[in-house]
């Protein structure tokens, strides 16, 4: 290994991710998802709120007392790397959004099909969600063509700060520019490495496998424009298209993968471990430069979130290593990857406040992560 291919980075903050804990733990711990993570690269994730009980059903408790039990949760499973989290936005959080924005980052809707129970229909009741949310606090939406629109638009009558998660069309992301266009610095938005890494083919190569939510696009157009907006320089007029890389993890087990069906899901995929190489693959493709890397994984999910600033933290990157992810070499409970061909760029160490928590041959060090909160109330 030569140290001419080895650079020091800042380590990746991942903006969401499905932990599953409590509730379906065999699917994913916060300690197996901070190993992941930790692997690939990252030292801070945001917890999103979805989780489901063990018995497949939605758990039974209002939104303050889901947070309350997810970091009792963390606090128990010793992660390695630092965790916050979202609180779900529906009809039992609404009274509540202030109190829960001071122990978490930021509100979820969704407003589509997703795991768990927390999307509804009707314009009505989004309407009233976004009214009522605080102006200076960020909603991220799941919300997919037309209803990103929706949302996007409610957004702009009402003055919120809106980040919409996980773009995968080039409509999408068209609204999203038209928006920033209009309320310049209230608008973000993210994209995965599976929907521009992943394309039809895989799917009909994978099968279940590469099932998402958003699906992977039939369109070729869909693609190109999620990497053409990745790789593009900063519009002075909206600044970036495309603000950050999120990985959406979201891990269930091969078995329930082999029972899939087009209305019950389960969709989407686990990619905590390849978030950074995937990332690093498309800057020794030429797609997006180093720099730009940095950004997208690091410097604007801490700006839009207000993520914690810690010292110490960062990677160790050959960015020459070529690696095939086997399924054998992961960390997260479910031990498969959508993602088999070879990448550029492997992640050799990881450092959270200075101390090593990875190395890719020694293993995991201490057990240093903690709870992250919201600095900006």
């Amino acid at each position: 290994m030569s140290r001419e291919n080895i650079v020091t980075l800042p380590s990746a903050s991942d903006i969401h991710v499905h932990c599953r804990q409590p509730g379906q733990v065999w699917k994913e711990t916060y300690r197996t998802a901070s190993m992941a993570a930790a692997a690939g690269g990252v030292t801070q994730m945001l917890d999103m709120p979805n989780n489901m009980s063990a018995d497949n059903t939605p758990l039974h408790t209002n939104t303050f007392q889901r947070v309350l039990k997810k970091f009792s949760a963390i606090t128990e499973a010793k992660p390695l790397v630092d965790i916050g989290l979202y609180f779900g936005v529906d009809e039992t959080s609404l009274p509540l959004f202030r109190v829960l924005l001071s122990n978490t980052f930021a509100g979820k809707r969704y407003k589509g099909k997703t795991t768990g129970h927390l999307n509804v229909t009707g314009e009505e009741k989004e309407e009233e969600f976004v009214k009522n949310f605080p102006d200076d606090r960020i909603l991220a939406v799941h919300a997919l063509g037309e209803n990103a629109k929706l949302m996007l638009d409610l957004a702009r009558i009402y003055g919120k700060r809106i980040h919409l998660a996980h773009a995968s069309t080039k409509q999408e992301i068209e609204y999203v520019i038209q928006a920033k266009k209009e309320r310049p610095g209230m608008v973000t938005t993210e994209v995965t490495p599976h929907h521009f890494t992943l394309c039809h083919h895989d799917v009909e190569e994978l099968g279940a496998l590469a099932k998402m939510q958003p699906q992977i696009s039939t369109q070729l157009e869909d693609r190109e424009a999620i990497l053409y907006y990745l790789g593009a320089e900063e519009n002075p007029e909206y600044g970036d298209a495309v603000d950050a890389i999120a990985t959406d993890h979201a891990p269930h087990t091969l078995e329930e993968k082999e029972h899939f069906s087009e209305v019950t899901g389960p969709f989407v995929v686990p990619g905590l471990e390849t978030f950074v190489p995937l990332t690093m693959d498309l800057v020794h493709r030429g797609v997006i430069t180093l720099e730009r890397a940095v950004k997208l994984w690091h410097d604007n999910p801490k700006r839009i979130f207000g993520l914690p600033n810690h010292r110490g933290s960062y990677i160790e990157v050959d960015l020459n290593a070529v690696q095939i992810p086997s399924e054998k070499q992961l960390y997260t409970n479910v031990h498969w990857t959508p993602f088999r061909n070879e990448i550029y760029g492997k992640v050799l160490s990881t450092f959270l406040r200075g101390e090593q928590i990875y190395h890719h041959e020694d293993g995991f060090g201490q057990a240093l992560g903690t709870i992250m909160y919201p600095t900006t109330l």
